[in-house]
């Protein structure tokens, strides 16, 4: 087949917060209110910094993007006129549609909200997200936020999300003053996923603790922009050193939206703390294999706007381990131009077809149950062929420019 499977692997999708209340308990009402009012000033704070802080361009896309957030038909066009095909789906935040009540992407720590209104709050997206999922049924990987205040609550939540088609649960990141791992309490949530097939989700930024500075400036987006990955990396050695990977060995989890040049650095090192390193002799004897097994057994990275450095790299991340994503409907993603950041990072650095469908589709096709046979049809009309994504440009949008010379972290 000429045309390319693009599977977006990290894409975010939330109605308004205002129109969660057909989602909510009836009892948590007067609270969504109140949440309602506190964050519109933040809010206004947000929107005032941006206009600031970014270029007139930026802004008239962001504010461009607001409706496709949750728009189904209009997000699809513009999904096709990219090339995806089909895409998994996070929570979104950026467009007045957080999830109320607790963290966009699961946060360790929530100080305003009771363990009680963040769980009703996250189910509420995700009886929305089941429904919007299921408007487009087989093209759309929804998640289901779970918390970890209530172990038995989040297998519950964790089994009703199979039962209504969601593909998998997004888990808070490790709390930043925690210094446990993940022990016998966890592994229900683990078995529970694996016995209901779903794939385990960290997004960038989950984890990151809570900011005191104030009222929110340029320095503290930028101390947030280089802190934030690093938070959501350590799930990763807590479920590996905890033995996790070796109790579920069918369990899947993907690092998403948070780089992928961190991890031969993170597997190397964590190999040799396996094999020769001081801890060596006691983890030998937990884990039996290193942990750069577990990793290309059991995880996968989602690697949102795959920059020229992270191509160069890909076989030491391990090119069946990668899985490319669009960031849609965020500004700061490929879509839009998804095919010319391909192009100006695949060809030069020689990328062959098999890497080229493993990264862009086969792989999170896998990793979240995609039907490629009902998906073909799909590919066929709107897919990038391989002369498209394998032939350089004279010239590329700025954005392109931007990430495709992001340098490793």
């Amino acid at each position: 087949m000429e045309k390319i499977m693009l599977i977006s692997a990290d894409n975010h999708a939330g109605p308004p917060v205002r129109h969660m209340r057909d989602y909510l308990e009836q009892a948590y009402h007067d609270e969504l209110d109140a949440y309602l009012e506190r964050k519109d000033a933040q809010r206004a704070q947000l929107r005032e910094l941006m206009q600031n802080s970014h270029s007139k361009e930026f802004v008239e896309q962001f504010e461009a993007t607001r409706e496709v957030a949750w728009h189904s038909s209009a997000r699809q066009t513009l999904l096709e006129e990219d090339g995806v095909v089909a895409e998994v789906i996070f929570p979104d935040g950026t467009q007045d549609n957080e999830v109320p009540f607790t963290g966009q992407f699961g946060e360790a720590s929530n100080r305003y909200y009771s363990p009680e209104l963040q769980c009703a709050g996250q189910h509420a997206y995700n009886r929305w997200a089941a429904d919007f999922c299921a408007e487009a049924k087989g093209r759309r990987a929804g998640l289901a936020l779970v918390s970890f205040h209530d172990m038995d609550a989040a297998v519950r939540e964790t089994e009703w999300a199979a039962r209504t088609g969601l593909k998998g649960i997004l888990i808070p990141g490790i709390a930043y003053d925690s210094t446990r791992g993940y022990g016998a309490q966890h592994d229900v949530l683990w078995a529970a996923c694996v016995a209901n097939d779903l794939t385990v989700n960290i997004h960038g930024g989950a984890g990151v603790p809570p900011y005191d500075f104030g009222e929110i400036t340029p320095a503290l987006l930028s101390i947030y922009s280089t802190e934030a990955t690093w938070w959501s990396h350590r799930p990763l050695w807590y479920l590996m050193w905890s033995g996790v990977f070796e109790r579920f060995p069918t369990l899947r989890v993907a690092f998403t939206e948070q780089f992928a040049d961190w991890i031969p650095r993170a597997l190397t090192y964590m190999d040799w703390l396996w094999s020769t390193g001081p801890t060596s002799k006691a983890m030998r004897k937990l884990l039996p294999h290193a942990p750069s097994f577990y990793w290309n057994r059991q995880c996968r990275v989602g690697a949102s706007v795959f920059s020229s450095a992270e191509c160069a790299m890909r076989r030491d991340i391990g090119t069946q381990t990668v899985m490319f994503g669009t960031d849609f409907p965020h500004p700061e993603g490929s879509w839009g131009i998804t095919a010319q950041l391909l192009q100006a990072t695949f060809p030069a650095h020689d990328v062959t077809e098999q890497e080229a469908r493993d990264m862009l589709g086969n792989n999170a096709a896998r990793f979240y149950g995609f039907d490629v046979e009902a998906l073909a049809p799909v590919v066929e009309r709107v897919g990038l062929t391989l002369t498209e994504l394998f032939t350089p440009r004279a010239s590329y949008d700025p954005r392109v420019t931007l990430w495709a010379s992001r340098p490793p972290i």
